[in-house]
């Protein structure tokens, strides 16, 4: 197991923290730049990231699980590897179209109502979104070649050019949406300029047809799983972008970012271990995976705990702080909703990492558009009845009418099953 302090984690919630630190000042920064109507449109672009990661197909989780696989048996991965590099480029070709045509939606619709973002910026963002979608794939080979360290510091480099650019920003009076789209989306794309370096992206790249069409096949239960979780959790911006106004969105955005830290935290753990976890399942070796993943539990919910309880106790105060004063204090119930939603995701998320790096991801495929068509519905109805705080809520009994009971039992029984059968 990776632990909670080895080097990886350590480096890992130390860029978290930077990230952590340095949101509260760009937060600060953005909307200073683009003011709270131009942050809550660049809230509802942000979101579309689940939709687009869709387009990179689970290439990167199969090609995570398949390298995992290979070094729990005692194989070389290094082929596998190289061509993967070949299909990241053929897909990324694919589904590039994808792209622009999200973002003459987002122009036409969803931001219908924001005059000041223009068709240009629109476009420069989600460009951005997507090549740093399609490019995870790096990120997860070097999570499986054991560099996680790299991974987990790329969000503090990215955090830190936006604030060093942002400030450039305000000390010069530069208020244009176009310029700001530019900065974030360099910012975003940074990283990956490394990563290509570190595993020799250039030198090792391999394109082979068969290995591509073989690798989009097996991807198959992935991008189907890819597509209805991001029905479920992301659909709640393209909802309220329709129902309410920007303050309102803007205030479920700082609240969000607040409350999920921990769920940032607890990613790290999750990322680093991934791996492992997958080597430890395929090799059979069943107890020792469900003490890890007893240990990620606890470890998990303790750090949604004790944050959700600072949050609940300041976030008058930091969301004021964070927002300069330009939007109203969040709803308490809102809070509270956000507090009781990251110990389920907390819950949820650790046993369906345990069946995605096993290969079981048919098994949440299952249930998923239950849960997918539970949460928009709710949404819906809630969200006209109770606001921002409906939105979380219809978010909320969808986890507890699926998820919350059927991936702990589906893990229990698979390992079980396995193990009978061995």
């Amino acid at each position: 197991m990776i632990s909670l302090f080895s080097k990886e984690v350590i480096a890992g919630w130390l860029a978290r923290l930077i990230v952590i630190l340095l949101s509260f000042v760009n937060t600060k920064l953005i909307i200073e730049c683009i003011g709270t109507d131009g942050f809550a449109g660049y809230s509802i672009l942000a979101s579309l990231t689940g939709w687009l990661s869709i387009c990179n197909l689970g290439i990167p989780t199969t090609i995570q699980n398949q390298i995992a696989k290979l070094k729990g048996t005692g194989l070389d991965y290094t082929n596998v590897r190289n061509a993967s590099y070949g299909t990241f480029i053929c897909v990324t070709l694919l589904t590039f179209p994808i792209a622009t045509i999200t973002s003459v939606f987002s122009s036409n619709y969803l931001l219908i109502n924001y005059s000041l973002i223009s068709p240009t910026a629109v476009l420069i963002i989600i460009f951005g979104i997507f090549l740093a979608a399609q490019s995870q794939i790096f990120t997860q080979i070097l999570h499986a070649e054991n560099k996680s360290i790299w991974p987990n510091i790329y969000p503090a480099l990215t955090s830190s050019l936006l604030s060093l650019i942002l400030s450039i920003f305000v000390i010069y009076n530069i208020k244009d949406y176009t310029l700001f789209a530019c900065a974030l989306t360099f910012c975003t794309l940074a990283p990956i300029a490394h990563a290509l370096k570190k595993l020799k992206f250039f030198d090792s790249i391999k394109f082979e047809k068969e290995f591509i069409l073989n690798q989009i096949k097996s991807s198959k239960d992935i991008i189907k799983f890819s597509i209805l979780s991001t029905i479920t959790l992301s659909i709640d911006y393209i909802i309220m972008s329709r129902i309410l106004s920007p303050g309102e969105i803007s205030t479920y955005n700082l609240t969000s970012r607040l409350f999920g830290l921990a769920l940032i935290l607890q990613s790290v753990l999750l990322a680093s271990n991934w791996s492992h976890l997958s080597i430890l399942l395929y090799a059979k070796k069943f107890d020792e995976a469900k003490a890890l993943l007893n240990k990620l539990l606890l470890q998990g919910l303790a750090i949604g705990v004790i944050m959700g309880v600072i949050n609940l106790t300041f976030s008058d105060k930091i969301i004021s702080i964070w927002s300069s004063g330009k939007l109203e204090k969040p709803d308490f119930l809102l809070c509270l909703a956000w507090f009781f939603y990251i110990l389920i995701r907390i819950y949820t998320d650790t046993y369906a990492m345990a069946l995605l790096c096993f290969n079981k991801t048919n098994i949440i495929n299952e249930y998923i558009p239950r849960q997918a068509l539970i949460s928009a519905i709710s949404q819906l109805i809630l969200g006209h009845i109770f606001g921002p705080t409906g939105i979380i809520i219809g978010i909320i009994l969808s986890f507890i009418f699926t998820a919350t009971w059927i991936l702990p039992i589906s893990f229990k029984k698979i390992t079980r099953n396995t193990y009978e059968k061995n």
